[in-house]
């Protein structure tokens, strides 16, 4: 099912593709210029572009599937996750980023700002969850700036930074904040 806003947009869940991955950078470079995800170069974001789920705002199409409702403040619930048909613009992102067979991190999630509070950013860990499950990954791991008790509500566990030494060396040390981070780590186990 699509959701229809009362600027007369749906949004749609799908997996991204090469042709996202100007837009996706965009996206998370915004919210890395307020240290509040690592920043991404469009050489890394394409060589993973299969790891990314994205949601995007579209013109509605009148269908007899389409709901129409107010734009609020209410969870939204978006259509299921499918390959991209469109090209509406991208409101938000998430990536499911493989470490091994059992270990992946929620990588880059994050939603357009006017768009936040709707429920989206739960929209995506929920579907990257499902996609980690279907990979048969024991582990996921989750860096976060401000979205601490997001992270909890979902089922994810602190663990210190310590513990997760692979993570910190590959990335952390890219990071403008490295040495005085404020970034708190969690863990979900499936």
């Amino acid at each position: 099912m699509q959701i229809t806003s009362s600027k007369q947009t749906t949004l749609s869940l799908s997996t991204a593709s090469l042709g996202d991955v100007l837009a996706i950078n965009n996206l998370i470079n915004k919210f890395a210029a307020k240290n509040l995800l690592l920043k991404r170069s469009i050489e890394d974001i394409r060589s993973d572009i299969d790891t990314f789920i994205i949601v995007r705002e579209n013109p509605v199409v009148k269908t007899k599937t389409t709901t129409t409702i107010a734009q609020s403040r209410t969870p939204i619930v978006i259509n299921d996750l499918h390959p991209a048909r469109n090209k509406g613009v991208i409101i938000g992102c998430v990536s499911l980023y493989r470490y091994s067979s059992v270990l992946a991190e929620i990588r880059s999630l994050c939603v357009e700002e006017a768009y936040q509070g709707l429920g989206i950013a739960r929209r995506l860990l929920e579907e990257a969850i499902v996609l980690a499950r279907r990979l048969d990954i024991k582990q996921l791991l989750s860096f976060t700036v401000e979205a601490e008790q997001f992270f909890i509500k979902l089922g994810f566990t602190h663990v210190t930074k310590e513990r997760l030494p692979g993570k910190v060396m590959k990335d952390c040390q890219k990071c403008p904040c490295y040495g005085n981070c404020s970034a708190k780590s969690y863990r979900l186990s499936l």
